[in-house]
């Protein structure tokens, strides 16, 4: 776990700012997540989504095609090694799009309570079924 976070931190993630976010989806759901990788990718891409829709809205220059940078891991037992699935998934706070030269360009963003919880809301109501 350390020698990935090592390399995560030296030779992947860029030098931004980055927050951590984690979903845990409802008890009612988690015996699915288990039984179908599938439904876990689907659940965790639509939370992704929801973060970078919520960015490009917060974004200070509106660009096409901006995308944010992330990494998620899957936690499927809390401290207790009790059966506990979450997503833990570390977020740029710049969006990431590319320009005329081919390199990246960053785009600043202002997430305020107010767009986190428009997240929370859309991740609760969605249906990655």
């Amino acid at each position: 776990m350390a020698a990935t976070a090592a390399h995560l931190v030296d030779a992947v993630i860029p030098r931004v700012p980055m927050r951590q976010r984690v979903l845990s989806p409802p008890k009612r759901l988690r015996p699915a997540l288990r039984a179908d990788a599938a439904l876990t990718t689907r659940v965790l891409r639509t939370f992704i989504d929801a973060i970078e829709q919520a960015l490009c809205a917060a974004s200070r220059v509106p660009a096409a095609n901006a995308r944010l940078g992330a990494i998620s891991f899957v936690q499927r037992f809390g401290a207790a090694l009790d059966e506990h699935w979450h997503f833990h998934v570390c977020v740029s706070d710049v969006l990431f799009t590319g320009s005329v030269d081919g390199r990246l360009q960053l785009i600043e963003t202002q997430v305020d309570v107010a767009a986190a919880e428009a997240v929370q809301a859309e991740v609760r109501h969605s249906q990655p079924l």
